[in-house]
């Protein structure tokens, strides 16, 4: 009898909880929620690379934005899908550019890293 309480519990629990994540979505789909954060790096060390250009290559380049102390932006999914992009490239001073190629794999991850090379001046 107790297992059967105790059962019935946790499936009322479970049914409310995904009540509760449904009404949060429920604003707007989840297409248009999604969104990817690009992390940027040193490459070597690792380290965070703030102040990098993301720029979406397509018939015309559109700016995303610049990376943030910690190396990040984020950006929504749909804008990357709508443009028909090609390649999501990323570019700092003194530093060789990088690029993700936009395809369905990319839309699988809420987070891509990449890192950059340091240009080496002789």
């Amino acid at each position: 009898m107790r297992w059967r309480y105790a059962y019935g519990l946790v499936l009322a629990t479970l049914c409310c909880i995904g009540c509760l994540s449904g009404i949060a979505l429920a604003g707007a789909s989840a297409a248009e929620q999604e969104e990817i954060k690009f992390l940027v790096g040193t490459s070597g060390s690792s380290k965070p690379l703030p102040g990098v250009e993301v720029i979406l290559l397509s018939a015309v380049e559109h700016s995303l934005g610049r990376t943030d102390k910690l190396g990040t932006l984020s950006v929504k999914a749909s804008v990357i899908r709508k443009s028909k992009a090609q390649a999501v490239l990323f570019c700092a001073e003194y530093f060789f550019c990088g690029a993700i190629q936009v395809n369905p794999d990319l839309f699988e991850y809420s987070e891509k890293y990449i890192e950059l090379a340091p240009l080496a001046v002789r």
